[in-house]
Order: C-alpha cells, then structure tokens, then sequence
C-alpha cells in the first residue's frame, strides 16, 4: 500500500478518525508506509478510502 485517503462523500471532508497502520521498523517514505487502515468501533456514516500503490 502507498497512500490512504479516506473521505466522506456527504460531509465532503478528510475523515482524520481513520488512522493508518504503518509497516514496524524504519520507512524512508515521506508519507510513511502504512499496510492497512483502522477504523474506531464507533464510526458511523459512509467512508470513501482510496488506496494508492507504488510500483515497483
């Protein structure tokens, strides 16, 4: 996985309670290197999350 972006389609906004999970060790990426998203129990509402991937 390369970037996350999760977006609300009707707030129209970056949703910042969905947080990534990072690779363990060093990352030499500006972005970090994020493997998966976490998602709170608690969220509700609809949640658009694009995934980007860097080629090799």
């Amino acid at each position: 996985m390369g970037s996350i972006f999760p977006t609300s389609p009707t707030e129209n906004r970056y949703l910042d309670e969905i947080k990534t999970i990072d690779q363990p060790g060093t990352c030499d990426k500006m972005g970090g290197c994020p493997i998966g998203v976490k998602i709170p129990e608690n969220f509700q509402g609809p949640a658009d999350i694009t995934l980007g991937r860097e080629r090799p």
